[in-house]
């Protein structure tokens, strides 16, 4: 072979090299160009994220396996997709906004196997899900989430030990090096603050007929999900919770041809910009609601906690602590107009656990007691309906005390800096 012809096979090989790598790869990139994702197809999905040049998240994978047939695990790249979005959601319940611009680049790789990726790249962020279209029901045996970071991390975490959780966990700050895979998991939201100051809100939006994920470290600067799997067998626990006895193989049986939840990431460097944030108003579907004119804000009828047993003609059912005996409550409370105010009182130290729970009334039934003792008294005040203490063994835990909403619209503070010509009535009201 003279120099000539090795030349001329040199070029091919670099031209072929050149091609595959670009058939495997797509990059999608923000309107104001500032934040980019690298989707490479090889031996799965796989995507890098950058935000103005910083390298924020590196060589993440994401997978669903349905029934064993792993989708993103060989992906076959059938075409792409692109478009720039343009548009206003005026959400039924305006929150933050009445208007939100719903602004986004994107990106559908549809792929063999009857399946999409589709995603989107904001200006404040990112986000993707899967889109399948397999005609049946399927059993979703996992779906992978797994996330690595370029270098050292801060972690901003809830974490619990169990999939059952009220999501109230106090937050932890945790270096990603020091969040190791026998700890706690962690659930959405997680905040990532990278070293060059990149926020990264990550959590999920258009959840539906379908578990929120947990995470546990991966040992490797980075998380990976964990998912509940769907409950076989149950024992009741409570009114509101049954324990789990053995479940199921899978963690969703689901429609095959569906809308898989977003994954997504607030990218920001302002950290009230988290707080602003309408990612997950803009992912959200749709209402499916003509009329919402009957959805307003309001108060929490939770008469029920003290074991309130409803009774009368009316009551048709088994009243206790089950759902005809709150749905009775609530048809009541809209029948009469009736408004509640629910009142938590903190958990108090140690040794007030211990005096509480043996010796000395609750913060809650003073206040319930006290309450009836006005009215007798023929002073004025919101009626008493209900007190509830939470123990633990002998230890005092929480209280909430629940009276009907006052019709002042004053709070008892504001006597001592304003004068009054209607103080008495004022005082009454309030007390």
């Amino acid at each position: 072979m003279n120099m000539r012809q090795f030349s001329v096979l040199l070029l091919v090989a670099i031209f072929c090299a050149t091609t595959a790598f670009s058939q495997t790869k797509r990059t999608l990139v923000s309107p104001n160009e500032k934040i980019k994702i690298e989707v490479e197809l090889a031996n799965g999905i796989t995507y890098d994220v950058f935000c103005d040049g910083e390298h924020i998240l590196d060589n993440c994978r994401m997978s669903l396996d349905i029934s064993g047939n792993v989708l993103g695990s060989q992906p076959q790249l059938k075409g792409t997709q692109r478009r720039l979005v343009n548009e206003i959601k005026r959400p039924f319940l305006h929150l933050k906004y009445a208007e939100v611009p719903n602004i986004y680049n994107e990106m559908v790789l549809k792929m063999k196997g009857g399946y999409s990726v589709e995603f989107r790249a904001y200006d404040d962020g990112i986000a993707y899900r899967f889109v399948t279209n397999l005609g049946k029901t399927v059993e979703v045996n996992d779906e992978e989430i797994t996330l690595f970071f370029p270098e050292e991390t801060n972690l901003v975490l809830q974490q619990s030990d169990r999939f059952r959780t009220s999501y109230e966990e106090r937050y932890s700050f945790v270096k990603s090096s020091e969040w190791h895979s026998f700890q706690k998991m962690a659930h959405y939201p997680i905040l990532a603050i990278t070293a060059g100051g990149t926020k990264i809100l990550m959590s999920e939006s258009d959840l539906r007929d379908y578990p929120a994920p947990f995470f546990r470290s991966n040992d490797a600067n980075g998380f990976s999900s964990v998912f509940p799997k769907v409950p076989s067998k149950e024992k009741p626990r409570s009114d509101k919770s049954n324990d789990v006895l053995m479940r199921h193989r899978y963690i969703a049986k689901t429609d095959g041809t569906r809308e898989f939840p977003w994954r997504y990431f607030v990218i920001t460097k302002e950290e009230g910009k988290l707080i602003e944030s309408t990612m997950g108003c803009r992912l959200a579907q749709d209402s499916k609601l003509e009329d919402v004119s009957w959805i307003k804000p309001g108060q929490a009828s939770w008469e029920w906690w003290n074991g309130a047993v409803p009774y009368g003609p009316e009551v048709t059912f088994k009243a206790g602590l089950n759902v005809e005996t709150y749905n009775y409550f609530i048809d009541f409370a809209s029948k009469y107009g009736i408004e509640y105010i629910v009142k938590s009182y903190r958990r108090p130290n140690f040794v007030n656990r211990f005096v509480y729970g043996i010796f000395r009334p609750s913060k809650a039934k003073r206040s319930y007691e006290n309450a009836l003792r006005l009215i007798d008294a023929g002073v004025g005040t919101p009626f008493p309906v209900a007190y509830i203490n939470i123990r633990s063994s002998l230890l005092f835990d929480k209280s909430y005390f629940v009276s009907l909403k006052s019709r002042c619209s004053h709070v008892y503070s504001q006597l001592f800096e304003h004068k009054f010509e209607e103080e008495d009535e004022i005082l009454r009201e309030i007390g």
